[in-house]
């Protein structure tokens, strides 16, 4: 393939990324539309065998926990309010169980709580990855598993080749393939309608587990209001998530986001959207009052100062 030729298809693929801004352009949406179903197609017929195994370990998991409340700790600041004496004793009692995610092993709470439940599904945290993100190795996520043999996982079924390298017993192979703008669907054992967010695939989680209440705190969706640009226009992220500390770096986000801000802005939208389109489960609640999240109600609530 020649120069001209690859630039031409790197460009069509940042195009037709669904976190790229159409701009008003019909041409550009109908383009990210029908790259979503054409991936889907493509992921269903080539992961048809894992997806099988998937589905069957999942559904033993639907409805599950119908007795039981469930607390959600994503990665939001809104963490550190946390009052970690009631969720202890809600757990120690059996009423609670405990949801985390991606970089909670390594937050000041991880010592204290042990989650009854670990969410991942960023590709660099996956087993075996030695990436390094905000000068945090995600090997040291596996290590702390490793170290709690009672957490079990929820991964995403494309994860099922690493089997050999967990050690926790998986609860959930969620159902990886995407359908957004096609599906508004949050089931784990059906493509999903919202973006990859693994806070999100959390939520879903916990609904199909069939929980009483489900407490949400961490999903501050605030992001965006810890963005720079410097002097050449390049936008730059301050570390602003619970886990972060004096060591986490800026990180540069213009690959990411090649038009800008409009590109970034639109991307956080998404996010917003996503949660008002396929979670509208009347059983869960944000216990953060100052989050940015609106697609659930807001409480007063015993776990958070």
């Amino acid at each position: 393939m020649g120069k001209s030729a690859e630039s031409a298809l790197l460009r069509l693929e940042a195009h037709s990324q669904l976190t790229t801004n159409p701009q008003y352009s019909v041409t550009l949406l109908v383009l990210q539309k029908f790259r979503i179903l054409l991936i889907y197609i493509a992921r269903s017929i080539l992961e048809w065998n894992a997806l099988r195994q998937a589905h069957r370990c999942s559904r033993k998991a639907k409805g599950a926990y119908t007795n039981k409340d469930a607390l959600i700790i994503a990665g939001g600041p809104s963490v550190n309010r946390l009052h970690v004496a009631n969720v202890l004793a809600a757990q120690s009692s059996g009423k609670l169980d405990v949801f985390a995610l991606n970089w909670f092993s390594l937050s000041d709470l991880a010592p204290t709580i042990v989650p009854d439940f670990f969410c991942l599904s960023d590709p660099i945290t996956k087993p075996g990855s030695q990436s390094v993100f905000k000068s945090k190795r995600s090997e040291e996520i596996w290590h702390y598993l490793e170290s709690q043999p009672k957490i079990k996982l929820i991964l995403p079924h494309n994860w099922m080749k690493y089997t050999k390298l967990v050690k926790n017993k998986v609860e959930i192979w969620i159902d990886d393939r995407e359908l957004v703008g096609w599906s508004r669907s949050n089931s784990v054992i059906k493509p999903r309608g919202y973006a990859s967010v693994t806070a999100h695939k959390t939520i879903a989680s916990a609904v199909f587990m069939g929980y009483r209440t489900i407490y949400l705190i961490g999903l501050d969706n605030s992001l965006f209001k810890f963005v720079e640009v410097d002097e050449e226009n390049q936008i730059i992220e301050t570390p602003a998530h619970s886990y972060d500390d004096v060591n986490s770096v800026d990180i540069r986000r213009q690959h990411l986001y090649p038009k800008g801000m409009q590109s970034l802005l639109y991307n956080y939208s998404l996010v917003f959207v996503d949660l008002k389109r396929s979670f509208k489960a009347a059983n869960i609640f944000n216990i953060d009052k100052s989050s940015l999240t609106d697609a659930f109600p807001k409480i007063d609530s015993e776990f958070i100062d």
